[in-house]
């Protein structure tokens, strides 16, 4: 109650033909917070195209009301000082995706984080709301949400480059692979464990339903 801020229910856990709640749960394709991952989706479309990065001179990206609200309205967004401030903030997220191609636990460490030349470009950014794109947002009876999102860069030289997500273009709300749950699950964890545990470990999870004790999962991704 204290987390969902209102009376809940629990009466209903799902079988006898109600489905699970776990069937609607919701796999993140990158690793920040929710609302940012339409601009790094669209930024990923775009800096393939970018030659030099000091060449860009200037960053729109245009979002969702609620993702301009929660994630592009204060200084905080543009001066992030640690990982969690980074990860909800739009105008980080599209820079580093813009720099290295994608956005992955590694863009959020210190040497990412307090990069002049990203610091440089989160600088460039403007985030601005529209509106077509709230009306989008905010079709609450249509599901899956959809997150549209365009980024548009302009460089000094005069070139002008465009990526766009949402619904049809790459959306948070849609469906994963396997493998895209897999290339997610490495990013996650390679760095830590190695690629010889995180083998073993995937093996073992694709594979759930035939071990006899899932009390053997956890000690395989202890540290040491």
């Amino acid at each position: 109650n204290h987390v969902a801020r209102k009376q809940i229910s629990l009466d209903i856990m799902g079988g006898d033909g109600t489905p699970f709640k776990v069937q609607d749960t919701l796999i993140k394709p990158r690793s920040s917070c929710a609302t940012t991952i339409s601009s790094i989706l669209a930024a990923e479309k775009v800096a393939p195209a970018l030659k030099n990065i000091k060449d860009v001179k200037q960053v729109t990206v245009e979002v969702y009301e609620f993702a301009k609200e929660r994630m592009a309205t204060g200084e905080h967004h543009w001066n992030p000082d640690s990982r969690e401030t980074a990860d909800h903030s739009i105008p980080y997220v599209t820079a580093a995706a813009l720099m290295h191609g994608t956005v992955t636990p590694r863009q959020f460490n210190d040497a990412h984080l307090w990069n002049p030349e990203l610091r440089a470009l989160i600088q460039k950014v403007e985030v601005v709301t529209n509106d077509e794109f709230t009306k989008v947002y905010e079709r609450h009876s249509l599901l899956p949400v959809v997150h549209l999102t365009r980024v548009t860069v302009m460089t000094h030289s005069g070139e002008r480059f465009v990526g766009e997500s949402g619904g049809d273009k790459g959306d948070l709300s849609e469906n994963k692979s396997d493998a895209q749950i897999e290339e997610k699950f490495r990013s996650l964890t390679e760095d830590f464990l190695g690629a010889k545990r995180v083998n073993a470990i995937l093996d073992r999870l694709w594979h759930l339903d035939d071990l006899e004790n899932v009390a053997v999962v956890p000690p395989a991704f202890v540290l040491g």
